[in-house]
């Protein structure tokens, strides 16, 4: 899982479907259902239940939006949560990277 299947989760979520989120995402239609089914794949979960016309969030779906969006610094609508300085990493989240940091170096 890297960064950019973050990004295609979390734009999924409040859009329901993949032609909108893609374009919310900038790429088109069959490279994010691509991305999903290969974050499917890859981790053996479906992360959405997808029906005729929408994809709604899986319980582990939901769970991975949740810890997906801590890490991309974002809110529950995919709007980027700014820190005291624009562009800059809330005081928490920092505090938690240097934490991760700390206990995840070789």
């Amino acid at each position: 899982m890297n960064l950019r299947d973050l990004e295609y989760t979390v734009c999924l979520a409040p859009e329901g479907q993949l032609r909108r989120a893609a374009e919310r995402c900038h790429v088109s239609q069959p490279t994010m259902s691509a991305q999903i089914a290969k974050l499917r794949t890859s981790s053996g979960f479906n992360y959405f239940k997808r029906g005729m016309r929408a994809a709604t969030p899986t319980v582990n779906g939901r769970a991975i939006i949740r810890q997906a969006q801590i890490v991309l610094g974002v809110d529950g609508i995919g709007a980027r949560r700014p820190g005291p300085v624009s562009g800059t990493v809330p005081p928490e989240e920092g505090a938690r990277s240097q934490l991760f940091r700390r206990n995840h170096t070789d």
